[in-house]
């Protein structure tokens, strides 16, 4: 008798202390529930009747999601724990706030793009010429967060004791599609009597497309009402924007299901450890799950990469960009491929952790590898078109390699696991609102126009306050207009250095002519006065490109000799 596993045995019975599991009476193979160690009661039976109330399945770590046990019927609360299905006013408030959270998403990332495309098609503005202020940031911003948030929730759901309003918000935000399928676990287990997990599946293809349905559907009931200009770059980001939000949440789903887990000598499927791999049910689906994968995971992403080296040297058409401006608008010409990169990682992380799923430590250091090598790739590159968006994609990156290693000391050891769970929470949020500030200043300078016109209101309503408050004065400043004073006067700067230039170009000439040998000076046709574009000045902030600082200067220095 194994003193470790089994407390007693009968020539008929084995009685397994708590935390051990094993299928059937004639099983010869006990498992340790390492996962949820509370989940297995051990005792005299064996199978669900060992399971805590309302788990079941292989080591219990599945729900009675179809009231088997007669406790009634239980959904996932948090990973290797369930719950009953009565609370349903927190599951409606929870897929109110996936949806809107959807619709916001798509709304700021597609929006984003056509006021960027739109900007570059008013300038011709060439890729290498273009520098990307905040108001041209909303788009690669919501990209660069949805990234983030989709990392973050794949490392905080391991299993790990974290604060669950904190696991909430990013399931919610970068998990969405497999926080909506727990929430609606109760719905589907009612209307769908058997197969739940292929029901999951479809019901993971079929969201994303209902979601950018209702979408698109706004967007043109809103143009026969006549309150927008149709613009086509709209629902093309849209489809492309769903596909890389969506796919690596459908991928993580495919692979669990393509995957099992041989527990007491049986096989289980990852995806969910209710079902048994080897039935005939799911063999006849296996062919099928193949395909999506291929599809999803590998033809889609192909398509991509080949349109986008096919026409490589014409990215900066219009007709490019309304089609596939979506994956590269924010990118260097050089890096046009960069969200492929993004996907192939988020890709690999999903094998990593699929496949081992029970094991911390190598789960662990394969993310490490990946997001390490992509934060490496990152700093060599340098991808996107500015120096602001580098250091918050490295910033981002880093944070998820601190939390990843944050989680695995959780899992190893509870020696300062509150400061360890403290640091989490604060520099993960703090880079959230970091995102968010960004997001709000970008948003409120695309809407600069409307803005202006309620301060030039506002100033003719307290002219006469505006004299008593300086600072209220400086407050209600016109930029759209401050920006065409700019404009102008750099106009007057490059004239007269133009004609700097000629005249200083005519001496040299002239001395050169002299005494070539002794004026020490280079032949006059190699001297240069290099001028900054207008755009440059005009679309740029300084916090982005250094190269504004001397010509504010100058422009406030002529300012104040008038």
């Amino acid at each position: 008798m194994d003193e470790d596993t089994i407390v007693s045995i009968t020539p008929a019975q084995l009685q397994l202390k708590s935390g051990y599991w094993r299928p059937y009476i004639n099983s010869e193979i006990l498992e340790y529930c390492q996962n949820k160690i509370e989940n297995c009661l051990g005792g005299w039976r064996q199978g669900d009747e060992t399971c805590e109330i309302g788990q079941l399945g292989a080591c219990c770590e599945a729900c009675d999601q179809y009231n088997i046990r007669g406790n009634g019927q239980y959904s996932l609360k948090k990973l290797y724990q369930c719950q009953k299905c009565d609370d349903l006013d927190k599951q409606i408030i929870y897929i109110i706030l996936i949806a809107l959270w959807n619709l916001l998403s798509i709304y700021l990332s597609t929006n984003g793009v056509e006021k960027l495309i739109l900007e570059l098609q008013k300038n011709k503005v060439g890729s290498r010429q273009l520098i990307i202020n905040n108001n041209k940031q909303t788009g690669p911003l919501m990209k660069m967060l949805t990234n983030y948030l989709q990392i973050l929730a794949i490392i905080i759901n391991f299993n790990v004791e974290i604060p669950q309003v904190f696991k909430d918000y990013y399931n919610i935000t970068g998990n969405s599609q497999t926080m909506l399928l727990v929430t609606t676990d109760c719905f589907l287990a009612q209307n769908f009597q058997e197969g739940l997990i292929y029901v999951k599946i479809i019901y993971s293809i079929i969201c994303p497309l209902f979601y950018g349905w209702i979408y698109l559907s706004i967007y043109f009931l809103l143009k026969s009402l006549k309150k927008i200009v149709y613009n086509e770059v709209i629902p093309k980001t849209c489809v492309l924007y769903l596909f890389c939000y969506y796919q690596i949440q459908v991928i993580q789903l495919l692979i669990s299901s393509l995957s099992f887990r041989t527990l007491s000598g049986i096989k289980w499927i990852q995806g969910d450890l209710a079902y048994q791999f080897n039935t005939s049910l799911h063999q006849q689906w296996i062919p099928y799950l193949i395909l999506l994968i291929i599809i999803i995971g590998a033809t889609v992403p192909g398509i991509f990469i080949i349109y986008l080296t096919k026409y490589k040297n014409s990215l900066q058409k219009y007709d490019v960009r309304r089609q596939w401006g979506y994956l590269y608008l924010e990118y260097q010409h050089k890096a046009y491929y960069w969200e492929i990169i993004r996907i192939v990682s988020r890709e690999l992380i999903m094998i990593a952790i699929t496949f081992y799923q029970d094991n911390m430590v190598i789960k662990c250091t394969l993310l490490f590898i990946i997001k390490f090598a992509y934060l490496f790739a990152n700093q060599i590159v340098l991808p996107f078109k500015t120096k602001t968006l580098n250091q918050l994609e490295q910033n981002s990156t880093f944070l998820c390699i601190f939390t990843l290693f944050a989680v695995l000391s959780l899992s190893l050891t509870s020696s300062f696991s509150t400061i360890v769970i403290l640091s989490i929470i604060i520099t993960n949020i703090y880079l959230l609102i970091t995102f968010i500030q960004s997001l709000i200043n970008g948003y409120l300078q695309s809407m600069e126009e409307l803005i202006d016109k309620i301060k030039d209101f506002m100033r003719e309503k307290l002219k006469s306050k505006l004299k008593q408050y300086p600072s209220l004065d400086s407050w209600l400043v016109n930029k759209g207009q401050r920006r065409k004073i700019m404009l102008e006067r750099f106009k007057k700067i490059k004239k007269h250095l133009s004609v700097v230039r000629s005249k200083l170009s005519s001496i040299e000439r002239q001395k050169f002519s002299q005494n070539p040998s002794s004026s020490g000076l280079s032949d006059p046709r190699e001297f240069k006065l290099t001028l900054v574009r207008q755009q440059q000045i005009l679309f740029t902030r300084s916090e982005s490109n250094d190269i504004n600082d001397p010509f504010t200067n100058l422009i406030s220095k002529m300012k104040s000799e008038e």
